[in-house]
């Protein structure tokens, strides 16, 4: 006789059962075999076993009995899955239910916010009564599907319309109270479009509210419910219930500020993006997310208040140590604006190839704030910097700084490293001089091998569409990382092509110089090229570089005296692989002819 509710259900369930309902299973051998639905699986990689009552996964090595699988497959607890089963099933486990007073509370409080959804639902649904405010929808380019995906409803103008609706279904104003539905005897949304808020197990916890008529324009334009005993905004992370199947495919989340820039993305195609309902990250939201990944694209609001939080936002970030890249939007525009008026992807190639980290953004943060450097702010702009990077402890990154110093105000490094160790000799009499003693990096004295790759296939992109496109194919989101001149110039180059086509040369030019992006390099005419040499040896030459960058990474980390012997032992032995490849590359540049070494 079973002892707990887990060994109740598991003994009156057929694991191929349970996840046939989910997966096609194909038998093979004593087994079965299937598309795993825990990562991106192209090839059965998925075992389910009835005569042990498991599944495992070859692949990802996630595995388990039937409870295991509901429990990931709906993100759900343990406890959770069992019930669902004794329910899916019919077996009794009232011998092992504690029915409290409070979960009683909870299960009411769920039941009216997800009718209330429905009845809002209903209103959009009605073409008359929504008219307008589907029309407005339309306007700021969320499609049809994202209204039926979110479930987004219509309030309406009659401020009892909710209330009355859900009292004859049986709901109890008390209720609707405390859930936020009503404020007093009224409803607490009128005349808004309604998106519902859901949890991370996909139930409707709590409403937004969004004014979309002209006479409202005084009013605030989005409200929020309160906090209720379901609903703790700290605790919640919008959208994240849908954008963790995403995860199968992309290996990262955006995070958004607000739910319509995530209601605007998925129109759009990005569904792996999820919203903080704020400004102001927790560490239970952090920990949340935690949960299905370890990487972040940050891309918030692009006013102020955006831009300032999103320190905060790294700082705990780090702590719950989540991997985060960092997007600044032109002209301070949030993403919906943004997706709006440049397209979506626009949008993710600045998400994805004009990601900055932390001291990227706090660099780009302060060179905003001064606009153009002159004789009179250099100083100023110069001593800014200096005060971000007293508290850094790595050196790689104060040089990337300072180097980013060093072209911004056209001063040579050895100036600028000099003056960061008499900054630094100042408020720390102790501090050892690091930087002005080192040899000015070549990248300001002689052009370096890497520079001088990039200017030249932004020549030979000029020349030949082919040549671009075969370039594009093989590096296009790893050219440019350092310079942002050239990397404009680059996505100008493609932009001309897809409206022109093939054209020559001097059209390109001439578009260029139109567009604004051309002052910062001049186009050689005279250069000729070996097609496969000089692709493969420009291949080779951003090989290097990113085999360098991953030993920087990994040598950086090996400082961290937190890692224990696997964790060390297994990054010896990726640094140990990464500096043999480094060395093949090294001999195989000895070897090349086309002068860019």
């Amino acid at each position: 006789m079973a002892s707990n509710i887990f060994d109740k259900v598991l003994e009156n369930v057929d694991i191929v059962d349970v996840v046939k309902r989910y997966v096609d299973l194909v038998p093979k051998g004593k087994n079965l075999f299937g598309i795993c639905p825990f990562h991106d699986d192209h090839s059965p990689s998925m075992s389910v076993s009835r005569e042990k009552q498991i599944y495992n996964c070859f692949t990802c090595h996630e595995g388990g009995n039937a409870i295991r699988f509901i429990e990931k497959y709906k993100r759900i607890s343990s406890i959770e899955a069992a019930k669902f089963l004794a329910q899916e099933y019919h077996i009794d486990i009232s011998e092992f239910e504690r029915t409290s007073s409070k979960s009683n509370d909870f299960e009411r409080y769920y039941k009216a916010l997800d009718t209330a959804s429905r009845f809002y639902q209903f209103l959009m649904n009605n073409q008359e009564m929504s008219a307008e405010a589907r029309e407005y929808l339309k306007n700021r380019g969320i499609s049809a599907e994202a209204i039926k995906e979110f479930g987004i409803g219509l309030s309406v103008s009659d401020d009892k319309a909710l209330i009355k609706s859900l009292e004859s279904k049986g709901f109890i104003l008390s209720d609707l109270t405390i859930t936020g539905l009503a404020s007093g005897e009224v409803d607490t949304f009128v005349d808004r479009i309604m998106v519902p808020i859901r949890n991370e197990q996909g139930r409707v916890v709590a409403f937004g509210g969004r004014i979309y008529k002209e006479k409202d324009k005084g009013l605030n334009k989005y409200m929020n419910s309160k906090e209720t005993p379901v609903f703790k905004k700290g605790e919640l992370v919008f959208n994240l219930d849908r954008a963790v199947d995403e995860l199968k495919t992309k290996n990262y989340l955006i995070i958004n500020e607000g739910y319509m820039d995530v209601i605007q993305s998925y129109s759009q195609g990005v569904k792996n993006a999820v919203a903080l309902m704020g400004t102001a990250m927790t560490n239970e939201q952090a920990a949340l997310i935690k949960k299905y990944t370890k990487n972040v694209a940050l891309c918030l609001d692009g006013d102020d208040a955006g831009l300032g939080a999103v320190r905060s936002v790294a700082r705990v970030l780090e702590e719950n140590e989540i991997n985060y890249s960092i997007t600044i939007l032109k002209d301070n525009m949030d993403p919906d604006e943004y997706i709006r008026k440049f397209g979506v992807q626009e949008y993710i190639k600045e998400i994805e190839v004009n990601k900055l980290d932390k001291l990227g953004y706090i660099y780009e943060l302060i060179r905003r704030k001064y606009g153009t450097i002159t004789t009179f702010n250099t100083e100023s702009f110069k001593n800014d910097i200096f005060k971000e990077l007293k508290g850094e402890t790595s050196k790689v990154q104060i040089e990337k700084f300072l180097n980013n110093l060093s072209r911004d105000l056209n001063v040579s490094y050895v100036s600028i490293a000099q003056d960061f160790d008499s900054f630094m000799g100042k408020i720390n009499p102790s501090y050892k001089k690091n930087y002005q003693v080192k040899k000015a990096p070549q990248t300001f004295e002689v052009e370096s091998s890497l520079n001088k790759a990039e200017r030249m296939i932004l020549n030979y992109a000029i020349k030949d569409k082919k040549f671009f496109e075969i370039i594009e194919e093989r590096m296009g989101s790893r050219l440019f990382m350092e310079n942002k001149d050239y990397r404009k110039i680059y996505i100008a180059i493609g932009d001309i092509y897809d409206e022109l086509g093939e054209v020559q040369s001097d059209v390109v030019v001439d578009k260029l110089k139109e567009k604004g992006v051309y002052e910062n390099y001049e186009f050689n005419d005279n250069l000729i090229y070996q097609d496969d040499d000089l692709r493969n040896n420009i291949l080779l030459t951003f090989k290097k570089r990113q085999v360098k960058e991953v030993i920087e990474e990994i040598t950086e980390s090996l400082k961290n005296n937190s890692l224990d012997k696997e964790e060390r032992n297994k990054l010896l032995l990726e640094l140990q692989k990464k500096k043999k490849e480094l060395k093949d590359y090294e001999q195989k540049t000895r070897k090349a002819s086309t002068g860019f070494y």
